[in-house]
This record gives structure tokens, sequence and C-alpha cells, in this order.
């Protein structure tokens, strides 16, 4: 009986949640364990905490006894509801300046738990909203972009899989050169004005064309659109799964 015993306590017991945070700023970009935050945490000003500010405990003391925190802000608006969780832009601002956002997961009474920070850059860098994409059971994951300004303007965007076993980022890669594979001779898709929209039972992306732009070039092309690419995909676990693509001239 021992065995049947134990297989059934397995199932009874709660799975252990995997809650990593994806940060990226001055310090880089890497991931680290999401520890429970009460709420007052992230209305507390971004700047002084270490992983947003590349500087020492006595730096960020220095800055919070002069004030920094009093001409700080910190937004926190809902976004919405993802397999039971309650998710959470929150938008951070020094005189006016962004200073980049969190995107926090409601994971109790006044539990949260961070999942991404990223931030400051430059002065012109943007932090697009996060969106729920959703397309039936099963098929649900976080958006959003952000765009590191400077003179290319690049863009990366980052997508997110929530349940309760915790948060991965997706990987856009496949999709990409599922992309690739129909474009016509000296095209290429640039990510500068990519959307991805929810359908039926799927999603599509949907990526402008250029003459001689290589995929994901970091650069806006600046030569004649040559029409549209399109890849049908759908959410496999913790993976994007091209189906079908086609080009539209």
């Amino acid at each position: 009986m021992r065995p049947q015993f134990l297989l059934l306590l397995a199932a009874i017991l709660p799975v252990k949640a995997d809650w990593t945070r994806y940060l990226t700023g001055p310090k880089g970009a890497y991931s680290s364990p999401a520890p429970p935050r009460p709420l007052a945490y992230f209305r507390h000003d971004a700047f002084l905490r270490p992983e947003t500010c590349d500087c020492t405990e006595e730096q960020r003391a220095a800055e919070e006894k002069a004030g920094v925190e009093k001409n700080s802000r910190a937004e926190v608006v809902k976004v919405g509801e993802v397999t039971g969780f309650e998710v959470y832009d929150v938008r951070y601002q020094y005189e006016g300046v962004s200073l980049g956002k969190s995107v926090i997961v409601r994971t109790g009474a006044d539990e949260y738990r961070e999942i991404f920070y990223g931030g400051p850059y430059t002065n012109d860098a943007g932090f697009y909203p996060t969106s729920i994409l959703s397309a039936g059971e099963d098929q649900t994951f976080l958006w959003f972009r952000v765009d590191y300004g400077g003179n290319r303007h690049s863009m990366e965007d980052f997508l997110f899989h929530v349940d309760s076993k915790g948060v991965t980022r997706l990987n856009l890669d496949p999709l990409w050169q599922a992309a690739k594979s129909v474009l016509p001779v000296g095209g290429g898709a640039s990510d500068q004005r990519l959307e991805l929209t929810p359908r039926a039972t799927a999603f599509i992306l949907q990526a402008p064309v250029y003459n001689d732009c290589d995929v994901r070039d970091p650069n806006p092309c600046k030569t004649d659109i040559r029409g549209m690419v399109e890849v049908d995909f759908r959410l496999d676990g913790d993976r994007l799964t091209p189906l079908g693509r086609r080009y539209i001239p």
C-alpha cells in the first residue's frame, strides 16, 4: 500500500512554484529568484533598490537622505488576470523622467512577485504597457515591448507564460525563423512594427517586409515596404510553436 499512498500524497500536495524575475538595466540583463513582497515595497522609490541603482549602500542612503524619493513616483496599474493571478504594471518616474517599469503578480493577500524589472537606459527609452493575449483554453501569455532609446531605438519583446508553477519567459526566435523561411529573395522582416494578435485557438505574428532588411534588424529599414509576413502559432507549455506561415505581397 505504500506506493499508492505516496502517489496520493503527491497528487494532493501543492506544486512548488518557480517564480523568477528578469531584470535589465545598468547592471546588464540577468534573472534571479522573485521573493514575495508586500505592495508597499513596489510603491517605494525604485531608484534606490539595489537591482536598479548601480551604487553602494552608502550612496543609496545618501540619495534617499537628499530627497530623491520625494521627487519620484511609482504608479501601480492593474493589467488583468492570468490563470487566476492578478497582474500589475508598476511605472516608475523621477522628476517626470521614466525610470522603467516592473511587472508584478499577486500570489497572496498582500504578497506580490516581481517577474520583470527594466530600466533606466536613456532619457528617451520607452516601456510599453503590458497586455494579456488569450486564444482559447491554456493559450494565454503576457506581452510588452521595450524601446531602448538612443540613436537606433532598438526594440525587445518580452513574453511571459504564468501559471501555478511560476513564470517563464517565452522565446520568439522560432517564429522569426518561420517568418524568414517564406520571405522573398532580397527581403526581410523587421520587428520595429511587430504585431501579435490572438485568434480563436491560436495567435498570429505579423511583421512588414522591406527590401534588403535582415530579420530582427535593430535599425528601422529605410527602403520600401514589400508586403507582410505572417506566422500562425500556438503556446505549447513554455514554447511558441509555429503553424502556418505566409508572405503577402
